[in-house]
């Protein structure tokens, strides 16, 4: 089974999420599977379908650093029940609000970078605007290199403050796929 399988296989497993180790060693592997996914979209030249899943990695990410930070985040037990049920999925509606918190928590640039990640979100529905009309990305050629910083980007964050969190074999596979991108 090849790596890029066995990421799929144990990312699509069930998981008693959201608390238990379990949920973040997932969620990392889904960065990592994205994070390939969107390369090999990349270098085949679908570079709209490398946009969404560079998203999905970023968004993935932030999931990690949310359930990470519950306890930072939430000021009481009525926020950390929203943290727990939709926080730490990220809501696409969410996502800056999010991002804006974690980065008071010290993440530095997570915001600007989920920025990024939101104008690749709509560069997969919509396609370039060239006119730069809805301020969204102007060409192919921009979204490709949004997609590699994004990926390199998710990849540091991912190393920094993720990683240190993981152990044994699925930080191995996480250590693997990270090579590969």
């Amino acid at each position: 089974m090849s790596l890029l399988e066995e990421l799929q296989r144990k990312a699509n497993e069930e998981s008693k999420y959201p608390n238990d180790q379990e949920f973040l060693e997932r969620k990392a592997i889904d960065v990592v599977y994205e994070m390939l996914k969107a390369k090999e979209l990349l270098e085949k030249g679908d570079t709209r379908n490398a946009a969404g899943k560079a998203f999905q990695a970023w968004k993935d990410l932030l999931s990690c650093l949310v359930y990470l930070n519950l306890d930072k985040l939430a000021k009481d037990e009525k926020e950390k029940e929203w943290y727990l049920k939709k926080g730490i999925i990220v809501p696409t509606t969410k996502m800056q609000p999010l991002a804006l918190k974690l980065e008071e928590l010290g993440f530095k640039g997570i915001s600007s970078w989920s920025d990024k990640a939101l104008l690749l979100h709509n560069y997969q529905y919509n396609g370039p605007d060239p006119d730069n009309y809805y301020g969204g990305i102007v060409s192919e050629e921009v979204a490709k290199e949004y997609v590699k910083l994004l990926l390199k980007a998710t990849k540091e964050y991912l190393e920094k403050y993720v990683l240190p969190h993981i152990k044994g074999k699925s930080l191995e596979m996480i250590r693997e796929g990270m090579r590969l991108v």
